[in-house]
């Protein structure tokens, strides 16, 4: 009898200690879910990788112009991200899109640097110097001789336009404000051998023996020095859109031509993780009927750091995300088409690596220092991870947990 009611009370203890240990039990469970979403925040809150890309030159040759020796595409393009990383130079002997007989010059540099862990930083730069830009000989009549009345023969095409010198930079090193860096002399551009400004519109007539009622040709080229900045992204570039009008002799306009567009020194860095838009260059389909024709050859106040500086109603590059080239595929894989057309392969195992300046120094290419330093800021960085009063909810869970557990436990103890 007496063993009977032990055994009894001992399973009512035994039952009591399950009732109390469910909510310790329940407590602890809910502290683990707690402590695993407070990792899986600070995860999702890590900087993304570091990405550049720098064109030397994008070109294009409308084929309303010049018919079968239209061409469009880039020379002298690299681009890495964190997977490639260190120091990388375009490949000026590539040129898939062939442009680069259109584009001798005495120095071409496309350059790029990528730094990951303490210190990340991504840096670009493009170098030209004494470029000598040529065309083939227009398709067509009209406004487009001007092509052949106005440029210099040089080896089967004409030489149109001169640019002394471009020497563009970027550079974002977080946290501070990403470095834009641009040196062109103003007056170191010329077409047809008109000084035209640097940044700004310039026209001017060319006169010539053309075919129909056409004495003259104004030729209107439209510079635009574009510098943007957003977060953590920067990128700086010159497109050139230059097109042409015939005149007649009353001063009405016979016939135009957009004679081709072209971007130079085309650098883009990004420590927030986003490519920028295919930087080459559309030309321009409605030029201006009547562009003032007294030439300016002052260059024009820098473009302020805006996604949209263009004096003209058309759509301008932006920071606009495209996807980021895909890992090449394995050996048994059928080939696939690359994600644009590159001139030089990017993130190429066997580039030579070339020695860059610190993240925390601008371009010295002669010694000199950094270029003009016209660093524009990029604003307040932008808000990554988890949001604060989350993660303070999440704390209060654990102490309350944590709080409740003990004493639950002393409880049970007691």
């Amino acid at each position: 009898m007496g063993t009977e009611r032990e055994s009894g009370a001992a399973v009512a203890a035994r039952g009591g200690r399950r009732r109390k240990a469910l909510p310790v039990a329940g407590a602890a469970a809910l502290i683990i879910a707690a402590l695993i979403a407070v990792s899986q925040a600070t995860g999702a809150a890590a900087p993304p990788d570091p990405y550049a890309e720098s064109t030397w030159a994008a070109l294009e040759l409308p084929a309303d112009v010049y018919g079968p020796n239209a061409v469009s595409g880039r020379y002298g393009h690299i681009q890495a991200d964190a997977d490639t990383g260190g120091y990388l130079d375009a490949d000026f002997t590539a040129d898939p899109d062939g442009i680069a007989p259109y584009l001798p010059a005495a120095l071409r540099q496309a350059q790029i640097s990528i730094h990951t862990g303490s210190g990340e930083s991504a840096t670009a730069r493009a170098t030209l110097t004494n470029l000598t830009f040529r065309v083939p000989a227009p398709a067509k009549g009209g406004a487009a001789e001007v092509i052949t009345q106005g440029g210099t023969p040089a080896g089967g095409l004409y030489r149109v336009m001169d640019v002394a010198n471009v020497q563009n930079y970027v550079q974002c090193n977080p946290p501070a404000a990403p470095i834009v860096q641009a040196n062109t002399n103003a007056d170191a551009i010329t077409v047809f051998g008109n000084p035209v400004a640097v940044d700004g519109t310039t026209a001017f007539e060319v006169p010539g023996n053309y075919s129909g009622d056409t004495d003259t040709v104004r030729v209107t080229v439209n510079a635009r020095y574009i510098r943007e900045v957003a977060g953590q992204q920067a990128r700086i570039r010159i497109v050139l859109d230059v097109s042409a009008e015939a005149l007649r002799a009353d001063g009405s306009v016979a016939d135009q031509a957009q004679l081709y567009a072209l971007t130079l020194g085309d650098v883009y860095v990004d420590c927030d993780g986003t490519p920028p838009v295919d930087p080459t260059p559309t030309p321009d389909p409605d030029p201006d009927p009547d562009p003032d024709p007294s030439p300016s050859t002052s260059p024009s106040p820098s473009a302020s750091p805006s996604a949209s500086p263009t004096p003209r109603p058309r759509p301008s590059p932006s920071f606009s995300p495209r996807p980021r080239p895909s890992p090449s595929p394995s050996p048994s894989a059928s080939p696939s088409p690359s994600v644009s057309p590159s001139p030089s392969p990017s993130g190429s195992a066997s580039p030579s690596p070339t020695e860059s300046p610190s993240p925390s120094t601008g371009p010295e290419p002669d010694g000199s220092g950094p270029v003009d330093g016209d660093g524009d800021s990029g604003g307040l960085l932008p808000v990554t991870g988890m949001d604060l009063a989350a993660l303070l909810g999440m704390a209060v869970v654990v102490l309350g947990g944590g709080a409740a557990l003990v004493v639950l436990a002393r409880r049970g103890n007691g």
